[in-house]
Formats: C-alpha cells, structure tokens, sequence
C-alpha cells in the first residue's frame, strides 16, 4: 500500500478560480463533548469558507454534561449552527452522524468528532481536494497528540497504523475501513 500512498501524492491539480464553491454541512456527533466543543466550533467558525455556503450540525448523543448550553449559546450567536437531539430510542456516533446525514442539504458533508482541532483553512482544503478528485468519500487522516505514559504511545501508534493501513487498502482499491475522526 505505501507505493500506493505515493503515488497519490502526484501534481495538485489547481481548482480554476472560477469553480463555485459547493454548500457544505460539518456533522458533529457528540457525547459529554462539554470539554472541547467550544474548540472546535470556534475553529469551524473561523473558516475560510463563505458562511452562506456552510452549515455546522452537532448532534447530542445524550450528553449528561454542559453540551446542550454550549450549543445554545454559540447558536444565538451563530446563525450557520444547528443543535439537533438523538432519539431516546438511538444512540452512538453512528446514529448521530446517520440522524446528521438524513436531511436533504449540500453538495459536499463533512464529519469530524467533537475534539478535532483544525486551522482556518480546513473546510476549503477539503472543497477543493473533493473538487479535483471528484471523490465519492475523502478519508482524512488526524494527528493525534499524545501525553501520558506508555499506553498513550501505543494507542497513539495503533492509531496511526491504522490510518496508514485504511489509506493504503483505499488507494488500491479496496477499503479496509474507515477510522479515525473525519
């Protein structure tokens, strides 16, 4: 799979600055996210991309915590921020990001867990990767910063290994799984 990896990495192609740029939703399926939410939405609010072209949906896995007036007070202020609510009857991430995925809407979805951190320029590198690839699905990879003792290290080189297996199997063709927060 590694020759495979390299290859991908061939000429970036540019958009042509006259491409429009497609609607996006960001799902964010959360659970007792009250630690880092705030984080990562103020990354998604200070993207790149047109507010009118971009929605944020967090879905509430049932969160005990702070979650739900973190997303109450950001959605005052935040007109592209949704809130939505899991069924008693559902739960999990898969539930939340099928309940986020279930609405019709934009052109492009992205999701990311409730505590990625992300530079200004995220949502518009994914646009325009999309665009030139005309993917059906990105898997993007997360650099996991790690603390603790040797447990954490494993876990953090589990992670990447797997990634760098989900990346390879794709690119040749047959996808292992997808990992990992986006």
């Amino acid at each position: 799979w590694r020759s495979a990896v390299e290859k991908s990495f061939g000429e970036p192609r540019p958009v042509p600055p006259y491409v429009e740029l497609p609607s996006v939703r960001v799902i964010i399926p959360v659970r007792n996210g009250a630690d880092t939410l705030n984080s990562v939405l103020q990354d998604l609010h200070a993207q790149h991309y047109p507010r009118e072209q971009m929605e944020v949906v967090v879905v509430n896995d049932h969160s005990t915590h702070a979650t739900r007036s973190i997303l109450q007070a950001m959605g005052a202020q935040w007109h592209g921020l949704r809130a939505m609510d899991l069924p008693v009857d559902r739960s999990g991430k898969k539930a939340a990001i099928d309940l986020g995925l279930g609405q019709e809407g934009p052109e492009l979805t992205i999701v990311t867990d409730a505590d990625v951190r992300s530079g200004p320029d995220r949502v518009r590198t994914i646009v325009e990767h999309w665009q030139r690839t005309a993917a059906d699905m990105l898997l993007a990879p997360v650099r996991t910063h790690v603390e603790g003792g040797l447990l954490a290290m494993l876990q953090g080189e589990e992670q990447a290994a797997l990634q760098g297996a989900t990346a390879g199997s794709a690119l040749l063709g047959s996808p292992l799984l997808a990992n990992g927060a986006n």
